[in-house]
């Protein structure tokens, strides 16, 4: 099993790398086998500044949903999108970076 991160992208932010943001999707489908996964540690997006619906409409954040949808792919929330994690908190509200599943931080093999 693999797992591919990802942190800092920072889409929606004017100075987003969306070139290298392609690359890593390329290189991921190119790579991806049955059980592996993505996490995502945080900053995906840039909320703080740009606005949540800037952010979520985003036509990259539209390509990492995608991406989700052939890769399970687990996100905790950084500082500039914590919005996202009133969706996490509050089981009825609709997730809406979905099928991206929004987790709590934890702990593997002393690793946080």
């Amino acid at each position: 099993m693999k797992r591919f991160i990802l942190s800092d992208l920072h889409i929606g932010h004017p100075q987003a790398q969306y070139d290298v943001m392609d690359q890593a999707i390329a290189y991921i489908d190119q790579n991806v086998s049955p059980g592996d996964e993505i996490l995502g540690l945080g900053d995906w997006f840039h909320m703080t500044e740009e606005g949540f619906s800037t952010c979520i409409n985003h036509a990259m954040a539209q390509k990492f949903c995608d991406l989700a949808r052939r890769v399970p792919t687990k996100y905790i929330p950084g500082n500039h999108d914590y919005e996202l994690e009133a969706y996490r908190d509050e089981p009825g509200s609709p997730n809406p970076i979905a099928p991206i599943n929004l987790i709590e931080p934890f702990s593997e093999n002393g690793i946080w």
